[in-house]
């Protein structure tokens, strides 16, 4: 892969307003080359990416009351059959998300049928299989992943997800020519950790296999969609992690916090080296999501940008790459946030990416 200034600011997912066509009208200004649609976990405890991503999953229960959300081992282990058979059918449908729990998705893609003058791309999100695997568990508090019934469920339900928000943004095709589908995992975070046993070899075939597949699928959904867009695939991980995992994985973008990891993937500059001869594209979370963007300019923050690819390229990373085809966004979601810090968050990267063109 190799994209020619590809040179794009956008949004990890959520943030904290409550109505989503203000939230669409926000993102289309603040990245009308790349709007992603937005997360609003504050709207509803269903906004939250857990629930999310979990509707119509086998033994899948939910206690919004509580925000609570699990898996029942024997609601799975009947349910189980009837969700392969709709997977196996490619029922795009029945792995819908319901506009109640990500009505982002439903305002971009309707904002989109008067889309922003300068669209080059539209960011799509899906929770990553180890982070939803390692965040659901069963009624006794088990970790879901463990199984590997549930485990290759997971994967599914995953591939399933993306592919309905490919096939439902085919209603504005014409205007979308390609697409950054992110497979966030969060979760990479605790990889080595005491608390999980799961081995760099399973999450990169986990990856693997999820990327793979959706790639199938979206070839056939393209053809039988008269759509032919670039599909390319991240991964957002705000934390420290193991970085080959991502570098070894048939990813297109990593996205990662530059100002809080930055050191931390500087040690994988090998690794980081070999994804970007093969085109690999950095996602530089360069901009504080939190009130720390009130003291600090977007001067600033490009100057600590140009710094950090500089260093970059001081072991041994080809320079072009990196200044050629790279994104800006805040170091992870403005959920959290207030309004006003969001926007100025969200602001700041497309300014920060004007600077550096």
């Amino acid at each position: 892969m190799e994209n020619t200034d590809f040179k794009f600011a956008s949004m990890i997912g959520s943030m904290p307003h409550l109505d989503p066509r203000r939230a669409v009208e926000l993102v289309f200004n603040f990245f009308p080359a790349c709007p992603c649609w937005p997360q609003l976990p504050r709207k509803n405890v269903r906004e939250g990416m857990y629930f999310q991503y979990s509707e119509n999953f086998p033994g899948i229960i939910t206690d919004e009351s509580s925000g609570k959300i699990w898996v029942d081992e024997g609601r799975f282990n009947a349910q189980v059959e009837v969700f392969y058979s709709h997977y196996l059918n490619s029922d795009t449908e029945y792995f819908r998300i319901q506009p109640d729990t990500a009505s982002g998705f439903y305002a971009m893609v309707d904002g989109l049928k008067n889309p922003p003058a300068q669209l080059k791309a539209v960011k799509l999100q899906t929770i990553g299989p180890l982070t939803l695997g390692l965040t659901l568990t069963n009624q006794a508090g088990q970790s879901i992943y463990y199984n590997p019934e549930m485990r290759e469920a997971l994967v599914k339900n995953v591939v399933m997800k993306s592919l309905w928000q490919l096939e439902h943004l085919s209603a504005v095709k014409q205007r979308v020519p390609a697409v950054l589908l992110f497979l966030d995992e969060p979760y990479l975070a605790a990889y080595g950790s005491a608390f999980t046993s799961v081995s760099r070899e399973e999450i990169v075939a986990l990856l693997t296999d999820a990327v793979n597949e959706i790639k199938k699928l979206a070839a056939e959904l393209m053809r039988k969609a008269g759509w032919q867009f670039k599909l390319l695939f991240g991964t957002h991980c705000c934390a420290n992690t193991d970085w080959s995992i991502l570098t070894d994985s048939p990813l297109n973008i990593i996205s990662f916090d530059a100002l809080g990891f930055f050191d931390n993937l500087a040690l994988y500059s090998g690794d980081v080296k070999k994804f970007t001869d093969r085109g690999g594209m950095l996602a530089w979370g360069i901009v504080p999501n939190d009130d720390k963007i009130h003291g600090t300019t977007p001067k600033e923050l490009a100057e600590d940008l140009k710094k950090k690819m500089d260093i970059l390229g001081r072991k041994g990373i080809d320079k072009r790459r990196l200044t050629d085809n790279f994104m800006v966004t805040p170091q992870c979601g403005t959920g959290n946030a207030n309004e006003k810090t969001a926007e100025k968050t969200l602001h700041t990267c497309g300014e920060i990416t004007a600077i550096i063109r």
